[in-house]
C-alpha cells in the first residue's frame, strides 16, 4: 500500500485516497466499459458509454452472458449500453451515485471510428472533449456521489493538471478527493459531490 501511495504522488502530485465502497442497489454509470461490466453481476443499474461500434457486440454478448433472460434476478432493463461520444449521449435525466471513467488519454492511445481522436492539440482536446466530458459527468452525478477518471499523459503534457483547475474553477461544489493508482502511470483522480 505504501508502495502505490508513493506511485500516486507521483504520478499526479496529489495525496492518495481510498476508493470508498459503493452500496448495493446503487447506479451506477461507467464508460470505461470494460471495467464496468463486472458491475452487473453484482445486480447495479449499469449505463456504458462508447462511442467505437466495433466493440458494441462485445459488449452485448458480454451483457446476455451476464444477465441470460427475464427470469435473471438483473433484468435487463438494469443495463444501458449507448454506442455514442459522450457529448452526444442521450442520459436523459438519470444520476448516479459512481461515474467511473477512462477516457481516451489524448495521443498516448489509438482510436478508430467514432472514438477516434481528431483534435490536432491537447488545448483544443481539452475543450472539445476532456472539459465537457468532466461537465455531463458532473451534471449527471447525484449528491454525495463519486466521479472516478482514469486519466494518464505523458511528462510533455498538461491535460491532467488542466482538468484539475477546470473542476475547481467551474464546479466548485466538487470536493476534490485526492487520487488513487495501480500502476505508475494510471492514476485515478477522485472528486464527490
Amino acid at each position: 500500500a505504501a508502495l502505490l501511495a508513493d506511485r500516486a504522488e507521483r504520478v499526479a502530485g496529489v495525496e492518495p485516497y481510498p476508493l470508498p465502497l459503493v452500496p448495493s442497489g446503487s447506479r451506477r454509470l461507467y464508460r470505461a466499459v470494460r471495467t464496468g461490466l463486472a458491475a452487473l453481476s453484482a445486480g447495479i443499474r449499469y449505463v456504458g458509454v462508447d462511442p467505437n461500434v466495433d466493440l458494441h457486440p462485445g459488449y452485448l454478448a458480454i451483457i446476455s452472458a451476464l444477465v441470460p433472460d427475464s427470469r435473471s434476478s438483473r433484468p435487463l432493463d438494469q443495463v444501458a449500453m449507448i454506442c455514442s461520444p459522450i457529448q452526444t449521449a442521450d442520459l436523459g435525466n438519470e444520476t448516479f451515485d459512481l461515474i467511473f471513467t477512462s477516457p481516451p488519454y489524448f495521443d498516448m492511445e489509438q482510436y478508430t471510428g467514432a472514438g477516434a481522436i481528431t483534435q490536432s492539440n491537447e488545448a483544443e482536446w481539452c475543450e472539445t472533449f476532456l472539459f465537457p466530458m468532466a461537465d455531463i459527468s458532473i451534471s449527471h452525478l447525484a449528491n454525495s456521489g463519486h466521479l472516478a477518471i482514469n486519466l494518464a499523459q505523458r511528462p510533455d503534457h498538461s491535460y491532467i493538471r488542466r482538468l484539475l483547475a477546470y473542476i475547481a474553477r467551474c464546479h466548485r461544489h466538487m470536493a476534490y478527493l485526492g487520487v488513487i493508482s495501480y500502476a505508475d502511470h494510471s492514476p485515478f483522480l477522485r472528486w464527490l459531490r
